[in-house]
């Protein structure tokens, strides 16, 4: 199979069959030039994305790059190639950021967004998934990134809120990427409180 729309209706059948029905989020979010133009618009190299939120012992893992504003941590994410399956794309992307092996994984669910900028939008899809890691902690040095957490599931909604805050130039990133976050939250916060 060729792998190449955001989402295949194959590969979607077999992620809902092995995973149970985490559902397809549509959502409309606009965006600014900076992301338009500097990320979506050369998003040619990838079909979507998948977005990882991965339970150490001490807790979710969060990050923070260098460009990110002050203080501010989300969940790993990366992109999905042309012709890799989804659940490919989440071991490799793992493996790269964190060195890490993941186990246990589960389909939280699909964010098939539109992002718009006035009159013109774009197509991303994020695969998000909360999975169980294990081994040693080892960040790719390409990656930027600066600082690492570890979070209880209720703290996502912080992080949602201040992405959702992000200043200029950086305020449309920072709207798209607490998505993710938010749907990670209702699907976990509420686990964390019938413990």
């Amino acid at each position: 199979m060729a792998y190449t729309e955001p989402i295949e209706t194959i590969e979607l059948q077999e992620l809902l069959a092995r995973y149970g029905d985490a559902g397809v989020e549509h959502i409309r979010v606009e965006i600014d030039e900076d992301l338009y133009y500097n990320r979506f618009m050369k998003a040619t190299d990838r079909r979507g994305e998948v977005v990882f939120a991965l339970e150490l012992p001490g807790g979710i893992l969060v990050h923070r790059k260098a460009f990110y504003e002050d203080g501010l941590f989300r969940l790993p994410s990366g992109g999905i190639d042309y012709g890799e399956k989804v659940i490919d794309a989440l071991h490799r992307e793992i493996g790269e950021e964190t060195g890490l092996h993941c186990s246990e994984e589960r389909l939280l669910g699909i964010q098939d967004c539109q992002l718009t900028l006035g009159d013109r939008a774009v197509r991303f899809v994020s695969y998000v998934f909360h999975a169980y890691a294990h081994g040693e902690l080892r960040l790719d040095p390409n990656e930027s990134i600066v600082a690492v957490r570890l979070i209880v599931p209720a703290e996502l909604k912080g992080i949602a809120e201040s992405l959702r805050h992000t200043p200029r130039p950086h305020a449309g990133w920072g709207r798209w990427r607490a998505l993710a976050h938010d749907l990670v939250y209702r699907r976990l916060a509420g686990r964390q409180a019938r413990k």
